[in-house]
């Protein structure tokens, strides 16, 4: 019972700063959200690399709020051990349901295991979904728990404690929108234009995901550069 007061006088006062630079408190938050995402509260930990996640929801009407700070998925964890079934989830985590249409969306296996050779990584899921935003051909998606496991480990690796972040993978998904000219363009190519570019969406997708590594930033140069040269 005590955990429930707590939690509701947190989500009664608790203010939550939005993308557009206003605040509202979490109750009215999900008040405004039940019809599109119920009991779900998105949120952006960088509002400039996430930009283009931002974007996508901002075009669909949904309030992204914003939790910057290094400690602020430790205290969203801890928010949420207190509520009855609210959860808060990084824009890029997951594809929300109001960003895709209703149209009907066939697998291509073909496509499907041409992004996992490209990506070089064999546990990468790959779903095919008709997103409302055409100009997107590929996005990639983080799931909370797993980025919120690995964030743990690196925090607790730098004070000297090591916790086998081996153990715990990112699950990692990439959603080929069926929607895009691209991706349509894409399923009739072939050899290595047809590899160069899905290598190249798939390069795009990590970095509005992340901040690239020297090498993977070179590879995606590359393959710019080669694109170029079929051309």
């Amino acid at each position: 019972m005590r955990d429930r007061k707590f939690y509701d006088r947190v989500k009664d006062s608790l203010l939550l700063e939005l993308t557009d630079g206003t605040f509202v408190t979490t109750a009215d938050y999900l008040e405004t959200a039940k019809e599109k995402h119920e009991n779900t509260v998105y949120y952006t930990s960088d509002k400039a690399a996430q930009a283009q996640y931002i974007s996508m929801f901002a075009a669909e009407g949904l309030q992204i709020s914003v939790f910057e700070k290094p400690l602020d998925t430790q205290f969203l964890s801890m928010i949420e051990s207190y509520g009855e079934g609210v959860k808060y989830v990084r824009i890029d985590a997951d594809v929300a349901g109001a960003l895709k249409s209703d149209a009907a969306v066939a697998e291509d296996k073909t496509l499907a295991d041409l992004f996992i050779k490209v990506s070089g990584n064999e546990k990468l899921k790959v779903n095919f979904s008709a997103l409302k935003d055409e100009s997107v051909p590929v996005l990639l998606t983080i799931s909370e728990e797993s980025r919120r496991m690995e964030e743990m480990m690196k925090m607790y690796s730098m004070s000297g404690m090591n916790m086998g972040m081996g153990a715990f993978p990112t699950e990692a998904t990439l959603t080929v929108n069926t929607a895009s000219p691209l991706i349509a363009k894409l399923g009739v190519m072939e050899g290595e234009k047809q590899e160069k570019t899905a290598a190249y969406l798939y390069g795009l997708a990590l970095l509005s995901q992340r901040k690239l590594t020297a090498d993977e930033l070179k590879k995606l140069l590359a393959d710019g550069y080669a694109l170029l040269d079929l051309i």
